[in-house]
């Protein structure tokens, strides 16, 4: 085992999405311990679930409803809640803000049972992206990721990073903030978010939407590999493992934003 430290950017772990993961014997040199960094939307969270170990929630900002065994408690900034092991919980933020929360799992790999199955609003994946094209096909210049997300979907936080992204709505309807700048767009519409901008989205409309995302240069298509290898409850592919691109978090989700 190595003796120096082993430092991760915010992209090792999944920068850019509402729950970046660590987990302790991918990242951590065999480290007995994994955590989420959540950074959840505004009556987002998780569906019910149980581990074969405790789980620790640290909240650092915002307001956590836990629903273990069919109980609830409330959780805020400052405080740690302890669910037992093989307890079924989930949560949701029930704050105005977004939820900045750590989920602390005491073992190396986590291991999770989804108590909600059967296929329902609740539980369909919020996003469901699919890899199209990869850097490794374009030399580096292009990805381009298919991706679906749910009615109500809450979008990542507002956010920025040095690659370009352009989406192209396909289905449903999606609204964009760019800048001081909102906009809706439905299928067939395109917006540009270049490199640099501060920039999220969220599906506001009780319809799913669809839409292709292309990143130039590629690298980040690497996040949406591990996001649907953990939502399969598989590996991911061997290119989803190296690193991709920085993403500075720099405010909350679109549905804060709006009230703004």
């Amino acid at each position: 085992m190595t003796s120096r430290p082993i430092v991760l950017t915010a992209a090792d772990l999944g920068a850019g999405t509402t729950a970046q993961r660590f987990d302790g014997h991918a990242h951590g040199a065999g480290a007995d311990v994994s955590f989420f960094l959540n950074h959840t939307p505004p009556g987002r969270g998780a569906s019910r679930h149980r581990h074969p170990y405790p789980e620790v929630f640290a909240v650092h900002d915002g307001e956590v409803t836990l629903t273990v065994d069919g109980a609830q408690v409330v959780a805020r900034g400052g405080q740690v809640a302890v669910v037992p092991a093989g307890a079924t919980h989930g949560f949701t933020n029930t704050g105005e803000g977004t939820l900045e929360m750590v989920s602390i799992h005491p073992v190396a790999e986590i291991v999770t049972e989804w108590v909600d199955e059967a296929p329902s609003r609740a539980s369909v994946p919020p996003l469901a992206p699919e890899v199209r094209l990869r850097g490794e096909e374009t030399g580096g210049r292009l990805a381009v990721i298919e991706i679906r997300v749910a009615p109500r979907w809450g979008g990542p936080p507002l956010h920025h990073h040095a690659f370009d992204e352009t989406f192209c709505v396909l289905e449903g309807e999606l609204t964009f903030a760019l800048g001081d700048a909102r906009r809706t767009a439905g299928p067939g519409d395109v917006v540009f978010a270049p490199g640099g901008a501060h920039h999220t989205l969220a599906n506001l409309a009780d319809a799913p939407a669809r839409y292709l995302l292309l990143c130039a240069p590629a690298g980040f298509e690497r996040c949406f590999d591990r996001m649907a290898a953990e939502a399969a409850g598989v590996d991911p592919p061997p290119e989803g493992l190296r690193p991709y691109p920085e993403t500075d978090v720099v405010g909350p989700a679109l549905e804060a934003l709006r009230d703004r």
